[in-house]
């Protein structure tokens, strides 16, 4: 009965230590905790760097691609009007052209239609409110021709006038949208002569 008793006791001594054993080795101590902790703060600090460079550099594709979207539909609609003009407007109703070089400036151009015998006055300007380019056809309001994201900050067309024919000089300078971290600014240049002014 005794020797049941310490045989009862010893196993049970035994049993207690390897719980103690397994308890010690199956946890983790305050240093491990910490550096776990520590390599999960650079993991995510290095997550979320990446995540604001590519935000940032897909904002300046998109402010570069509305710049060149309205740049392109100021440039073709000017100068697929001027081309097909006949004359500057200095003075009408419908419409009146700056002095040449002014910025921002007012640009109207006549085109008479020789099968009907209509003319067509097509003004192009910039609102200083909403710094958009506006589109007037015979003094009729067609809109804006530049996106709501884009600031127009220079619009000069100068007027380059020979004995033989008509052109213009035009500059148009636009910056994205101040609102975003990737802000761009573009220059934009081209000339284009009157065909209805050929002599």
């Amino acid at each position: 009965m005794t020797q049941k008793t310490s045989h009862g006791q010893t196993g049970f001594i035994r049993c207690d230590r390897q719980l103690r054993k397994a308890s010690r080795t199956s946890g983790m101590t305050l240093i491990e905790v910490l550096i776990y902790m520590a390599i999960l703060i650079v993991l995510l600090g290095t997550i979320i760097q990446a995540v604001l460079l590519l935000t940032t550099h897909y904002r300046a594709v998109r402010n570069t691609r509305d710049i060149e979207d309205s740049a392109i539909a100021v440039m073709d609609r000017l100068v697929r009007t001027a081309r097909s003009a006949d004359d500057i407007v200095m003075d009408s109703i419908l419409g009146s052209s700056t002095p040449s070089g002014t910025d921002p400036s007012t640009i109207s151009l006549i085109s008479n239609d020789v099968a009907t015998g209509f003319s067509t006055t097509t003004t192009f300007t910039v609102d200083q409110t909403s710094k958009r380019v506006l589109l007037f056809e015979n003094g009729v309001y067609l809109g804006p021709i530049t996106k709501e994201s884009v600031s127009v900050i220079g619009f000069k067309v100068s007027h380059i006038i020979n004995s033989n024919s008509k052109a213009l000089r035009i500059e148009l300078s636009m910056l994205s949208d101040q609102a975003t971290p990737a802000v761009i600014s573009k220059n934009f240049y081209n000339t284009v002569v009157l065909r209805g002014t050929y002599r």
